[in-house]
């Protein structure tokens, strides 16, 4: 919860954009967080990141991400930030070959946010032509099937 972000009345547009290019450019950023920061934040996610997760692992979490994310000029004072600074030196070392999440952001008017990607309609497609053509087959198979003992 950011106690200092508005609360909109109406819906906020936001577009897709990759990990390393949000959040959306501030007066001291003239990109994005850039390819290291997102790669650290997209091993952080894989690596802790459950939807049953406690909620001090959430707020562990969101340092963890802040932290990467503001660098030097982030600083907090949470119990919890050792934990925080842990985590981002685990994904970090030398040698580490856990997994990365598949991360972007969604950027626009409101506060950014860090989701993870969701394949294309492409994915989609080609799975439900595939799925056609199994049916295709199978109809043909029993068609042919019903034919040769003379059920047809």
């Amino acid at each position: 919860i950011d106690p200092f972000h508005f609360s909109s009345t109406t819906p906020l547009n936001y577009t897709v954009v990759s990990l390393a290019n949000a959040p959306k450019q501030d007066p001291f950023s003239a990109t994005g967080m850039g390819g290291a920061e997102a790669l650290t934040i997209e091993r952080l996610w894989a690596a802790h990141y459950s939807s049953g997760m406690s909620a001090d692992n959430a707020a562990t979490l969101q340092l963890a991400i802040w932290d990467v994310v503001g660098g030097t000029d982030f600083s907090t004072t949470s119990s919890l930030n050792s934990t925080a600074e842990s985590w981002i030196s685990t994904v970090n070392a030398n040698g580490y070959n856990g997994a990365a999440a598949d991360l972007v952001g969604l950027t626009g008017s409101g506060q950014d946010y860090v989701v993870q990607n969701v394949p294309d309609g492409g994915t989609t497609i080609l799975l439900l032509g595939s799925a056609c053509f199994g049916v295709a087959l199978l109809r043909s198979r029993i068609r042919h099937a019903n034919h040769v003992c003379g059920n047809e």
